[in-house]
């Protein structure tokens, strides 16, 4: 090969190089992309118990020898309800709740099984009280459980609404156990129980303020 046909094989050689280099860099699925921005991480938020068990404490060694007695106390106990009405436990009325219950379950007060919302010892130790629901399908439901047999028993009571919410859960002494379930934004009732004697203490509807009358006392 003479030195001009070199010269000119050279010349294309190299010319085709360069076209296809061209073409790769304009063309080529795998050409580098422009810088990016860092990935953005989504974390997802961590799952939290729903519930959060309150232990309410027992506010005092109550005597409770009369019914003013004991409203005097339940409103100390219950500020926030601003009109209790007449107590209906025991009475004849029409309005009076229907029998109380003290009904054996199968139920410990355990988070990781049922939903525990408040938590109350009595002074003693003796009894607990809990506000729990099963996860499944849940309603609030008021337990009581005995220390000394062991045994546990859910609360009913004739005023019982199952979709509403029960709160606010004392012992007012050894023996007597107050709790409050709301009805509405504006009503609820105020229920007292002596677990000893399986009886109602106290049972009176809550109203708005506006519908307050003064208390008379019982003579």
């Amino acid at each position: 090969m003479t030195g001009d046909k070199v010269k000119n094989f050279v010349i294309a050689i190299c010319s085709t190089l360069t076209f296809m280099l061209v073409a790769c860099q304009s063309t080529s699925p795998f050409a580098l992309p422009s810088k990016t921005p860092e990935p953005t991480l989504t974390v997802s938020p961590t799952a939290t118990q729903i519930f959060i068990p309150k232990v309410t404490a027992t506010p005092v060694t109550a005597s409770i020898g009369t019914d003013d007695e004991l409203y005097l106390l339940l409103k100390k106990i219950y500020p926030m309800c601003p009109c209790v009405g007449m107590n209906y436990a025991n009475t004849s009325s029409e309005n009076a709740p229907s029998e109380l219950e003290f009904i054996e379950a199968n139920i410990e007060p355990d988070p990781n099984h049922y939903w525990v919302s408040e938590i109350a010892d009595n002074i003693s130790k003796s009894h607990q009280a809990f506000v729990a629901c099963d996860p499944g399908f849940c309603q609030d439901k008021i337990y009581m459980a005995d220390n000394n047999t062991h045994k546990v028993y859910e609360i009913n009571w004739g005023w019982r609404m199952p979709s509403r919410p029960i709160q606010w859960v004392t012992w007012i002494n050894n023996d007597s156990l107050a709790f409050f379930q709301s009805s509405n934004s504006q009503q609820g009732q105020i229920i007292v129980v002596d677990v000893n004697k399986r009886k109602y203490l106290f049972a009176a509807i809550v109203f708005p303020d506006y519908f307050c009358i003064t208390r008379t006392p019982t003579p």
